[in-house]
């Protein structure tokens, strides 16, 4: 039985891969052949010659990247903060926080497009960095703070007994305690952005800010899509992600399986 459930996860990433080596003639071929008749690299040739597809690839993993970066920095404060300080407004704050995870994503994109266009940042890297730190950010910070409770306040009373301030505390103590909470809330924050379309796609233009999810929907044609070039897009685009799991995943399954204890 869990054979046949992994077959069916990994049938439609062994079909896009396949795909990929496969000729338009033969991709376009009623009833479909499961292994290609000749196999053929055309398609990322054609991806990688005039499509400039490597500039794409280098924008998603700035915008992405930066976000990620800056979200773990802010909210990683920010979730120390509401998991260890009694403040006037903490409770007030951690609803703030829940309503902007909840808050649809979709209602965000004409507000953001008209701020992008009045401060100069529409069609820009920075633009959209700024725009995926807002559902980011959110994300980050609660996931933090809820690994963060799940470390004993006692190493912060003992330390600052030793005369830490809490800024050294969070920084030297608790900070390398929650490395595999960083690591997995990351990369799912990194997942989030780097698979993104909507806000790509209505914040940007040009082919100088493209990233890959919009990169790959502009080869969708109106009378004729070559489906191997998409394939072999979609193959490029999965590369990273799958090299940030097989190095992280230690520290990624340590940080989803520390959230759920407590003390």
């Amino acid at each position: 039985m869990a054979l046949f459930l992994l077959g069916l996860v990994l049938f439609p990433f062994a079909w896009i891969v396949l795909t990929s080596f496969r000729s338009l003639g033969e991709a376009m071929t009623v009833p479909p052949r499961i292994l290609p008749t000749k196999w053929t690299v055309e398609a990322y040739k054609k991806l990688f010659g005039p499509r400039n597809f490597i500039s794409y690839i280098l924008n998603s993993i700035i915008v992405a990247g930066a976000s990620v970066a800056l979200g773990t920095l802010i909210g990683g404060l920010t979730a120390y903060g509401l998991s260890r300080f009694r403040f006037r407004g903490k409770l007030q704050t951690n609803v703030f926080i829940l309503i902007c995870l909840s808050f649809p994503g979709p209602l965000l994109v004409v507000p953001f497009f008209q701020i992008m266009v009045n401060v100069g940042l529409f069609d820009k890297i920075s633009g959209l960095i700024l725009a995926y730190l807002t559902f980011n950010l959110p994300f980050i910070t609660w996931t933090l703070k809820t690994y963060f409770d799940t470390i004993p306040k006692e190493i912060d009373e003992a330390a600052s007994i030793d005369g830490c301030s809490p800024f050294l505390i969070f920084w030297k103590i608790v900070n390398p305690l929650a490395r595999p909470g960083y690591v997995a809330t990351g990369i799912y924050a990194f997942l989030n952005s780097w698979n993104e379309y909507m806000f790509a796609l209505s914040l940007t233009k040009s082919e100088a800010s493209r990233t890959i999810p919009v990169a790959l929907g502009s080869l969708v044609g109106e009378f004729m899509t070559d489906w191997p070039v998409i394939m072999a897009g979609a193959v490029i685009a999965s590369v990273p992600v799958i090299i940030a799991f097989f190095f992280m995943q230690k520290q990624l399954i340590q940080g989803l399986t520390g959230g759920a204890l407590k003390g």
